[in-house]
């Protein structure tokens, strides 16, 4: 055979098995979806989220002489969101984070802010360039007063999102491969044959996931203090039980993943695609406030976003459970309902 034939017959070989790995891969719509259309979902997701003008930066007035006045030339800018209200109020909200400027009318004019943060820096600069001039103050009649509680750090806002997250993720992935792999060893058609009850070998997960979630939520805490000095304003005896029905709640949603996957590819792209898309909507790195109202109002009836805020609830703010009531409904609705599910559709052959 000449040499340009055989390089003919290379081409056509090398065609035709590009053809083969195309035509396999469509076979799988999970891995299509992962390659092709997950991306694009990301991309919608970040840009509802990020794709707004700035939000305004929230800033309170505390009555008394002046402040009407104060709180007026405050609202002529278009970067600030001037309001009245309490001091007390004032500084539990900015100590949350929801205030980037707390002014205290008088002489001088006290600002109380967070110098470590963007909003608060940002917010005490607009105080000494524009309002200064306009009010007819001097920077020597604006004293700063030091937060009295700083809960607004971005990693203080991060760790219960992260211990929200870490239950989802490692509770989905972790016991749908266990339950691929068991379904391909075999081990659940021999155990269909038993007398064993389908609810208790479900129920036997969610009790062994329970353990494992003990053992991560310690560790997360303990590096959280350790590292950055993160402490829980709440009880963590209060924390633990809502954290718990979160895993238990993700665990029982990995029984529908991993029974009905084909095979490991499909598996890891549903996988991938329930992780992903949880994780940028569920409020876990950035605020659900940066979603549309619409937006933000359909994604609090999912299970992470409900952790998420629940545990952010008791972490930060020091509520106890029954201020988390409507979050454990919700978590307790999708637990249930994948139950149900799991022991209806399971496969176990």
């Amino acid at each position: 055979m000449s040499a340009p034939a055989r390089w003919r017959t290379r081409l056509a070989a090398l065609a035709e098995l590009g053809r083969m790995r195309l035509l396999y891969s469509f076979r799988e719509p999970g891995v299509v979806f992962t390659s092709l259309f997950l991306p694009v979902l990301l991309t919608v997701i970040l840009g509802f989220a990020f794709g707004r003008p700035p939000p305004e930066l929230q800033v309170a007035v505390i009555p008394g002489p002046g402040s009407e006045e104060l709180r007026a030339v405050l609202d002529q800018l278009e970067a600030i969101r001037a309001r009245e209200m309490g001091l007390e109020a004032a500084q539990e909200k900015l100590s949350h984070g929801q205030l980037a400027l707390v002014v205290v009318p008088g002489r001088p004019v006290e600002a109380l802010f967070d110098a470590r943060t963007a909003d608060g820096r940002a917010a005490r600069l607009w105080l000494d360039r524009v309002i200064s001039d306009q009010a007819g103050l001097s920077r020597a009649e604006i004293s700063e007063r030091p937060l009295p509680v700083s809960r607004t750090r971005y990693v203080d806002f991060l760790v219960p999102g992260m211990l929200a997250y870490s239950l989802m993720a490692s509770g989905l992935w972790q016991f749908s491969h266990v339950f691929a792999k068991m379904r391909a060893d075999k081990l659940l058609k021999r155990l269909e044959a038993t007398p064993m009850g389908r609810v208790n070998f479900l129920l036997s997960f969610a009790l062994m996931r329970q353990l494992m979630a003990l053992a991560e939520i310690t560790l997360i805490l303990l590096a959280a203090r350790l590292v950055f000095g993160v402490e829980s304003q709440g009880s963590v005896l209060q924390l633990l039980p809502f954290a718990l029905l979160g895993a238990t709640t993700f665990v029982l949603m990995s029984f529908i993943v991993g029974s009905r996957a084909v095979n490991h590819e499909q598996l890891n792209g549903w996988l991938f695609l329930l992780v992903s898309s949880m994780a940028f909507t569920s409020g876990v790195f950035f605020p659900l406030e940066s979603f549309p109202e619409f937006v933000r109002q359909g994604l609090s009836w999912f299970p992470l976003p409900a952790l998420t805020t629940g545990m952010r609830r008791i972490f930060l703010d020091g509520s106890g459970l029954g201020s988390v009531w409507r979050e454990a409904l919700i978590l307790i609705g999708w637990g249930g309902l994948c139950l149900g599910l799991g022991h209806r559709l399971f496969r176990w052959k």
